[in-house]
């Protein structure tokens, strides 16, 4: 394309719209006007992902807004992640009406191609952006949690080292991708006079940096947590939320494979196939920072929690109900009357609610375990600080006035 532009507008135009973007391979004849795609998978993974992404940062952020009623600077750096976010969303669906979803180039125009070198220029930038915010909020947050306030301990100057690792690394991937062409326009228009440089290593090593910082962000709390004073199942339980880390190192093994493997001559396939791997990382990793606030959301406190236990009362009750009409006859006495005493439906006779309270006050809400035995004689020295148990016992009607109400209707029983 060295003489490229030189010629008019027009003649420019009518070989972008007329050329593909890549030789075909021999025997193989353009489809531009049909080719095949997967968008339908692309539309898949987008809906679950953002679906997924935007329910827990909301479950979050309730819980921030509404229960807590405290935000910190992890917080704002982690809820500024789901902007870049919905970038990489519309990055995604440009992409997939423009050019297709992991089409091969020599099935697309040279003009869509292109479009596609751009789409993917601006998607690495927000990707960056993502991976800055949502990680060094989950290394903020995980640090405020585990280390006790106002020590400095291995897991405090271990994860201010990996934000400061994973900042550096991503603000010189930005700078690699910026510079990679000279001017940087060259990157989307090649017949531009300049210079580009291969990105090939430079994205391969960031893709490994990318996945030493995810691992170390699932592995560092684990020791901590599993020296806590709790029950090998609640360990387990608290460990799993920290763990939702796996579906990101499995997403950054992907784009690491995908950039070893990648076909230069075939970008808007392999390209795209690196892309989603990067999406999907990313949904991860802000998935990641909002699960250890989604269990505050549903405290007995909260407005969730009371429209889910009004919800399952009235299922409960309508249940139950149902269930009546169909035992009781026409001539059989209502079991309130019969049976004496009622209870209040679904009430437990004692129920002990177990939070793992932080160092910071925060906690998590781990799980209700009725009739369990508290020991509060010590505080333990890491983890848990207090155990709370809440008793509650409720009887609508007591054996003692059973007969005033069979009497008052039923005055002849009392003759």
């Amino acid at each position: 394309m060295e003489n490229f532009g030189k010629l008019s507008p027009s003649q420019q135009n009518a070989i972008l719209a007329s050329q593909p973007g890549a030789t075909p391979p021999n025997g193989t004849v353009p489809n531009f006007d049909n080719p095949p795609t997967h968008n339908d998978a692309g539309v898949a993974i987008l809906t679950i992902c953002v679906f997924l992404v935007t329910i827990s940062a909301f479950l979050r952020l309730y819980s921030r807004v509404f229960v807590i009623r405290v935000f910190k600077l992890e917080d704002y750096l982690g809820f500024a992640s789901y902007l870049p976010f919905l970038g990489l969303v519309a990055m995604h669906i440009l992409l997939m009406r423009r050019v297709g979803f992991i089409v091969d180039q020599w099935n697309i125009t040279l003009g869509a191609y292109l479009d596609f070198i751009l789409y993917l220029f601006i998607y690495r930038h927000i990707y960056a952006l993502v991976m800055i915010f949502a990680k060094t909020a989950i290394l903020l947050e995980w640090s405020s949690i585990l280390v006790p306030f106002g020590t400095r301990t291995w897991f405090f100057w271990t994860s201010r080292t990996m934000v400061a690792i994973n900042v550096v690394a991503y603000v010189s991937f930005l700078v690699e991708v910026l510079l990679s062409c000279i001017p940087t326009q060259k990157t989307w228009k090649p017949w531009i006079d300049g210079t580009c440089f291969g990105r090939g290593g430079g994205d391969t090593a960031t893709a490994w940096i990318n996945l030493t910082i995810d691992t170390a962000i699932l592995l560092l709390p684990q020791p901590i947590i599993w020296k806590l004073n709790m029950t090998r199942e609640r360990k387990i339980g608290v460990s799993f939320i920290f763990s939702i880390g796996f579906l990101v190192i499995t997403c950054a093994t992907g784009r690491i494979h995908s950039n070893m493997t990648m076909d230069y001559g075939n970008m808007s396939h392999d390209g795209a196939v690196n892309t989603i791997w990067a999406f999907g990382e990313a949904a991860g990793v802000i998935m990641v920072f909002s699960a250890p606030g989604i269990p505050k959301a549903f405290t007995d406190q909260s407005f969730l929690a009371g429209a889910l236990s009004a919800l399952r009362s009235w299922t409960r009750l309508h249940d139950a109900t149902t269930g009546r009409s169909q035992k009781i006859g026409g001539g059989s006495w209502p079991p309130t009357i019969a049976r004496g005493a009622r209870k209040s439906p679904r009430k437990p006779g004692a129920t002990e609610i177990s939070l793992v309270e932080t160092y910071n006050s925060d906690y998590l809400e781990l799980e209700s375990n009725p009739l369990a035995t508290v020991s509060t004689s010590r505080v333990p020295k890491i983890g848990i600080l207090k155990t709370t148990t809440l008793e509650s016992r409720e009887d609508s009607a007591s054996n003692t006035s059973t007969e005033p109400i069979m009497e008052h209707q039923h005055p002849w029983l009392g003759k």
